[in-house]
């Protein structure tokens, strides 16, 4: 499969009519919003037990994919949330940097999406985590960003939080989905995507 997409590669498209500025101007334009897309630096932190995913999304397309094995085992699904929650703004804190410099982001916190309500909760509450003083201590990293206008948390559905693939097996129709938001696929584009998927089965 991989020796196909190396000859057939899908590829990046960076921009395009329907995304916009990458400058920081104006409000934000929700995923998977039909005719319009999001064309700042905007963020999708995901777990599974013990697995952290992030995509990182700018002018459209993704410039930054993570899907990484906790270090420590996790006892429950909110906790590797939160764990994910903290590397990916290790993963954000730079990249906020150089746009700021850059005078793209100015001073706007980067929109991080989640698909945990209970995610989003502690890291605008300092009162949220009661569990252990470990489990406060990540939380802290999470909490410290928005307080610094780093990141902003959001809650969105499973359904658009793209970062899905990166901690575990999807359907392929999700998957196509996904890949075609993380791509930036003109319309059409999934089917082109699933296309060269199945192709590249079929050359197993």
């Amino acid at each position: 499969m991989f020796m196909y997409l190396g000859d057939n590669p899908p590829g990046k498209t960076f921009g395009g009519p329907t995304v916009t500025s990458i400058c920081c101007a104006g409000d934000e334009v929700a995923p998977f919003t039909i005719g319009q897309k999001e064309g700042c630096y905007h963020y999708f932190s995901d777990a599974s037990i013990n697995v952290t995913g992030g995509i990182g999304m700018f002018a459209g397309c993704c410039i930054q994919q993570l899907a990484l094995r906790m270090h420590l085992q996790s006892p429950c699904a909110h906790t590797s949330e939160i764990v994910a929650g903290g590397t990916n703004v290790h993963a954000i804190v730079p990249v906020n940097g150089m746009l700021q410099e850059l005078g793209i982001r100015r001073g706007r916190p980067t929109t991080t999406n989640f698909d945990s309500a209970s995610t989003v909760f502690v890291a605008t509450s300092d009162a949220a985590p009661k569990k252990s003083v470990w489990l406060a201590r990540r939380s802290k990293v999470i909490t410290e960003t928005v307080e610094h206008n780093e990141i902003s948390p959001q809650h969105i559905g499973e359904r658009d939080m793209v970062a899905d693939s990166c901690t575990k097996n999807v359907k392929h129709e999700v998957w196509a989905r996904h890949m075609h938001y993380i791509l930036n696929l003109a319309s059409g584009g999934s089917a082109r995507l699933s296309r060269c998927w199945l192709g590249a089965r079929a050359g197993d």
